[in-house]
């Protein structure tokens, strides 16, 4: 016998009826707007697996389209309704393992607490370390989940001698029989050290880093000039066979517009982009990338430092990172080129797209740094605010040069229409504020106007200093 079952939805009671009945195949659900169709018209299907969904509104299909997923949810979006439409969906699995939902989504229970214990072995194949490429041996990773699941493992070779881990809530050890373990954590992360291991303590989850310093009685990374020596080891392997410039390339007698048509070079042939996953200090031969005429943010900037050393520049690396850690020496996958020319020393940040000639990403900028600089120095830049108010509304007018504009520029990057206004609004200060208009933007390294509007008052945009020389000011 069929039975009808009329379900109390907890968002859309009073706007919407629904009634859930089991068939042969699976479920029916049958929705009538009662009053505010627009809470009826997001049905949200909680279930395992992809299950077939058909669906029509007043007796007319809804396209495909307006059915999709949203954070393992299966949604029907439903089009325009009004109080006495009706709706009927039809899903092929059975209604014990459906969790239905009107408006918004049901509620999800709290993960469970996971325990994580990494154990890293020494490779006894390779008892003496390399300073260039240090590698340890098979690691095996445990999960002890308080629930259901259980306990998984897996294994793979070749764990790296520093690295980092983005933390579930509960807890990950990392444990190398004999060797010494250096490690640092964000905010609301305790760490506890053993004698071989290192103990994260995360309730709210967060972000841990750590360095193998030595093992088996023999440095791994001891400090950061090994360090150093190892990436440029690196580096210059993946130099040979060196790109080179084309034929037609002319040589141009004044040095600083030498480099700077180098630099144009560069950023003109080769596409920015990165295998996905990749490790961006593990760069592919540089010829393969200048010949295939794309690469990563490391890649270009090596290119470019290869070219203008074949050119007797005198030029070395700075390698930073936005998130760069010196006591892990985790982080580090920003490179800078810093070059001693005629005209004074310089800076180049060949895998910032917004940047101009000599600017460096304010992402990295002051960051701390490996290579031939210990930080990555600021850049002069200043920002301005001219508030106004008018009647209820705050009518803001920004004025950025230099650095200052560089940050809006990367603030605004690969962002159109909607979405663009609304973070450089909020970078801004300007809550929930409108753009009126911007100019500057499309020329590289020139100041950028922007005038806002907002009902709203105004907050400072900086709770630290800025990144860049100069601050900013509201006039």
């Amino acid at each position: 016998m069929t039975v009808a079952l009329l379900l109390a939805v907890h968002v859309a009671s009073a706007a919407c009826r629904l009634v859930q009945t089991p068939t042969d195949t699976g479920t029916h659900l049958h929705l009538e707007a009662v009053s505010e169709p627009l809470s009826c018209r997001a049905v949200y299907l909680r279930v395992d697996g992809q299950p077939a969904l058909r669906a029509q509104l007043d007796g007319r299909r809804v396209a495909k389209k307006d059915m999709f997923v949203i954070d393992g949810d299966h949604v029907v979006a439903l089009p325009a309704m009004r109080p006495g439409s009706v709706a009927d969906i039809e899903v092929d699995v059975p209604g014990n393992a459906l969790i239905v939902s009107l408006g918004e989504p049901a509620p999800r229970p709290l993960p469970a607490e996971t325990h994580v214990t990494w154990t890293t072995s020494l490779d006894e194949r390779h008892p003496a370390w390399s300073f260039a490429d240090p590698k340890l041996g098979e690691t095996v990773e445990t999960v002890a989940t308080l629930g259901p699941d259980g306990r998984t493992t897996r294994r793979w070779g070749g764990a790296p001698a520093q690295g980092s881990r983005l933390l579930s809530p509960g807890s990950f050890t990392l444990e190398i029989p004999g060797a010494n373990l250096v490690g640092t954590a964000s905010e609301g992360v305790t760490i506890t050290r053993t004698l071989t291991a290192l103990r994260f303590d995360a309730p709210e989850g967060g972000l841990a880093r750590w360095r193998v310093s030595a093992a088996g009685g023999q440095g791994v990374i001891p400090d950061v000039s090994t360090y150093v020596a190892g990436i440029d080891w690196r580096f210059r392997a993946a130099s040979f066979p060196e790109p080179a410039l084309p034929a037609d390339f002319k040589r141009v007698g004044d040095i600083d517009e030498r480099i700077e048509k180098i630099w144009a070079l560069v950023r003109g042939r080769m596409l920015l982009a990165d295998y996905p996953g990749s490790d961006p200090l593990r760069p592919r031969p540089l010829n393969r990338a200048w010949r295939g005429e794309w690469g990563s943010g490391v890649e270009r900037a090596l290119v470019l430092l290869r070219l203008l050393q074949q050119q007797q520049v005198v030029a070395t690396w700075l390698l930073s990172g936005h998130d760069a850690d010196p006591m892990t020496l985790t982080g580090y996958d920003h490179l800078v080129l810093a070059l001693a020319a005629e005209g004074g020393d310089m800076l180049l940040d060949p895998a910032c797209a917004p940047c101009a000639y000599g600017e460096v990403s304010t992402r990295v900028a002051g960051k701390p740094a490996v290579g031939g600089a210990e930080r990555v120095p600021l850049q002069p830049g200043r920002l301005s605010r001219h508030i106004t108010l008018h009647g209820t509304e705050f009518r803001v007018t920004v004025e950025a040069t230099g650095a200052a504009a560089l940050w809006l520029r990367e603030t605004a990057e690969g962002l159109s229409g909607l979405v663009r206004a609304d973070r450089l609004a909020s970078a801004l200060g300007v809550v929930a504020g409108r753009v009126v208009s911007d100019t500057g933007f499309d020329n590289l390294g020139e100041p950028i106007r922007i005038e806002l509007v907002s009902e709203r008052s105004v907050r400072p945009p900086f709770d630290s200093d800025p990144p860049w020389n100069g601050g900013w000011v509201d006039e």
